[in-house]
């Protein structure tokens, strides 16, 4: 359970969310007028039961933080959410940040002087830490808030989304901010060292870490292992990703290279965890969900070819490089092996007179032609129509218990493929099912001069 979960189920006792909610001053200016007004709290108690968050308190900290990028009003950092619990009575909810969250004494009554004098803390540190630690939070808390609007601005429950209907024209003039270890380190509770939650994952190349800001906000970290080329895959990913805007591919917040064994690079966390992951659990994806997130990952691959200065070739295209927001929109990960070329051709990748040039990614999901160490766009299509298979079948990408272990094949020596169509989702119209199905052949053709490019499969797919 998060930090901020917890938060939330003491402040549900009694909707002390709601009471809290008007303590809120407009800014430090006007210290005695309310910075959300009754409707805005009727607002927000209105759509929290159909929201993704699990108390009305997470909703408000989202909301509140939203609002203060660009104001002069107080933001929400652990402190002053502490302070404002203290002064309206929230004794509970103080003492769990006061003791559990800042690791600072238990508060077992009220201090007049901490009534009094409401000031915006955000550490338990010495008063030049904190200033750094604010500032390096204010630039990930605006990175994050860059593209979105909150609740109160848009006065609308619906989500906005961005059409997946072509590329968008990449941003050059991107920065990315680096952030000290020292930083990483409290935000991550040093690497889960301290507190094995925020650990979230490890693959073959990386460990992926949960960092909590002082305002609250939750980012994901991940830390490059030892292996020979985390160099060349992190400056991969620092170097290309701020130059891509586009709503499926993943944002950069910023990046760590103090020390060479703990190269790392933050990413807006999100909540439904990667497609892989979404896809054992319940209840299932429906056929619409599912093909909204087949064509955001196409369109995402679209851009990488055709929407940037260069041919991009991702080359580990899968369900777990594609992450799921709270939208269900998906955000294609982990540019590592990123493959690029100029539009006349000619290779711009520093591998380019690797002997494995292709031969990078996962073995399930590469095309046949790797192993004569062809690279082009193509090979992404065969790794999304992997996806696809998956998303239309259920079945996972490898299986050492199937004959045919990696899904591609499975699907080609099965006499009546249709027959695979995964039963766990709701009923479909079957039509538009089996249409889907032959894209997903279509982009798994082993004769790659057949095989079509990314672009028709984005039309095919939005045909559907």
């Amino acid at each position: 359970m998060t930090d901020l979960r917890k938060l939330g189920e003491i402040m549900a006792i009694n909707e002390d969310w709601q009471k809290f909610m008007s303590l809120v001053p407009k800014s430090h200016q006007e210290p005695d007028i309310p910075k959300f007004t009754t409707e805005n709290i009727n607002t927000l108690n209105r759509v929290f039961p159909t929201s993704h968050f699990d108390t009305g308190m997470e909703l408000l900290i989202h909301e509140w933080a939203d609002m203060s990028i660009g104001s002069k009003s107080k933001r929400a950092t652990i402190g002053y959410v502490r302070d404002l619990c203290l002064k309206g009575g929230f004794i509970r909810a103080a003492d769990y940040l006061n003791h559990f969250v800042l690791g600072g004494e238990r508060i077992f009554g009220c201090d007049d002087s901490i009534l009094n004098s409401v000031e915006e803390v955000c550490y338990e540190e010495d008063e030049g830490n904190q200033e750094d630690l604010i500032r390096w939070d204010n630039l990930i808390s605006e990175d994050m808030s860059s593209d979105s609007s909150s609740l109160f601005e848009i006065n609308s429950t619906q989500s906005v989304h961005l059409s997946n209907s072509g590329p968008f024209i990449p941003v050059n003039d991107l920065k990315v901010h680096s952030f000290p270890l020292k930083y990483i380190l409290k935000i991550t509770k040093d690497f889960g060292r301290l507190d094995p939650s925020f650990k979230i994952g490890s693959g073959g190349y990386s460990e992926v870490f949960k960092g909590l800001t002082g305002q609250m906000r939750v980012v994901a970290v991940k830390r490059l292992k030892n292996t020979e080329r985390k160099e060349y895959q992190f400056n991969n990913e620092i170097e290309t990703i701020p130059n891509l805007f586009h709503p499926n591919i993943i944002k950069i917040l910023g990046y760590c290279n103090e020390s060479v064994d703990h190269l790392c690079l933050i990413y807006p966390f999100m909540e439904n965890g990667s497609l892989e992951c979404r896809l054992e659990l319940n209840p299932p994806l429906t056929w619409p969900e599912k093909l909204n997130i087949s064509q955001g990952i196409i369109s995402g691959i679209v851009f990488l070819h055709e929407g940037a200065q260069k041919e991009l070739i991702h080359r580990d295209i899968k369900t777990a490089n594609v992450l799921i927001d709270i939208n269900l929109r998906p955000k294609i990960i982990d540019f590592g092996f990123l493959y690029s070329k100029s539009r006349n051709g000619d290779s711009e990748s520093p591998d380019d007179n690797s002997q494995t040039l292709a031969q990078r990614g996962t073995s399930a999901y590469m095309a046949p032609e790797v192993i004569y160490n062809i690279v082009h766009a193509k090979l992404d299509v065969f790794s999304f129509g992997v996806i696809l298979i998956e998303l239309i079948t259920g079945l996972k990408a490898f299986d050492e218990n199937r004959e045919d272990r990696d899904l591609a094949t499975h699907i080609q020596e099965h006499a009546s493929y249709l027959d695979l169509i995964d039963k766990k989702s709701p009923p479909w119209d079957r039509r538009r099912i089996e249409n889907w199905f032959k894209v997903a052949l279509e982009c798994t053709e082993n004769d790659y001069i057949i095989r079509p490019k990314s672009r028709n499969v984005q039309i095919k797919l939005m045909a559907i």
